[in-house]
């Protein structure tokens, strides 16, 4: 019977006229704290009007307004009285740890986590940070990093990777950055930009940035501490510096170029040599 009466219910409500209430949203200033209210007030009940029964008997629906107080018509700068106040104690909870599910889904829709307007519109035009063909392997390239670390199903930053945050101008750790970078690309993809230009402005932008870093000392902490060259042992392959580095397995060692990437040449230890 229940199920019948909710079919018929919902039947009907689609004839009926639209449920309409006015909402006041207050904003008081006590005592120098502020303080906000709102309220509502019904004046066409409209399509309610079906449930109306059902709500007596107890089927209360989960959208009922009843509950919500009502404000008087009220104007701006309207003088008020407390008349009582009360205090709780309770806790914010922090947003929930990012998954490398929720993380990609953030990267697509990054607008979100922008405040400005114009900038959110512009973020949300575009595709966010990435591609659906290159998220997993930024988050990829980060792990192997060591800038991101996996605990259990969550990915928590690292003590090195929030000091590389920290570290870099706000400029470029704003995606207000990569959307303007992907509308300038699109426009040299279709015909409306020039590469060259798109190219100078990179170079120009890049040159500032290692400018500003060179004028001031950067601390980077939880990085892992550069192995010394040795002047004695020089590669074979370009006559740089090795580098004694430890192994993977505990207590053993290997020699690299220390003009690596640009020389990928290995050799064995030797007991130091």
């Amino acid at each position: 019977r229940n199920i019948y009466d909710l079919i018929v219910r919902a039947y009907l409500a689609q004839f009926y006229p639209l449920h309409e209430y006015m909402q006041t949203t207050v904003g008081v200033e006590i005592a120098g704290e502020n303080f906000a209210a709102s309220g509502k007030v019904v004046t066409r009940n409209g399509w309610r009007d079906v449930y109306s029964q059902a709500d007596e008997e107890g089927e209360k629906d989960e959208d009922d307004d009843s509950g919500t107080q009502a404000l008087p018509s009220m104007a701006q700068g309207d003088a008020v009285t407390c008349t009582d106040a009360t205090r709780k104690d309770a806790k914010t909870k922090p947003p929930a740890r990012f998954t490398e599910g929720t993380l990609i889904r953030a990267m697509e829709n990054i607008h979100k986590f922008v405040s400005d307007a114009e900038h959110k519109k512009m973020l949300r035009e575009g595709d966010g940070i990435g591609t659906s063909a290159t998220r997993a392997s930024i988050i990829s390239e980060l792990k192997r990093r060591e800038f991101l670390a996996v605990k259990g199903k969550q990915i928590i930053s690292t003590t090195l990777g929030r000091s590389v945050i920290d570290a870099l101008p706000e400029v470029v750790k704003s995606p207000v950055l990569t959307a303007l970078y992907e509308r300038m690309l699109k426009g040299v993809e279709q015909g409306t930009a020039a590469l060259d230009a798109f190219i100078t402005k990179q170079e120009t932008f890049i040159r500032d940035q290692v400018a500003k870093a060179n004028s001031g000392a950067v601390t980077i902490a939880g990085g892992k501490e550069a192995a010394p060259v040795s002047s004695l042992h020089k590669c074979m392959a370009c006559g740089s510096g090795l580098s004694r580095r430890p192994s993977k397995k505990k207590g053993q060692f290997w020699w690299g170029c220390s003009n690596f990437p640009t020389c990928k040449q290995t050799y064995p230890d030797l007991k130091g040599r």
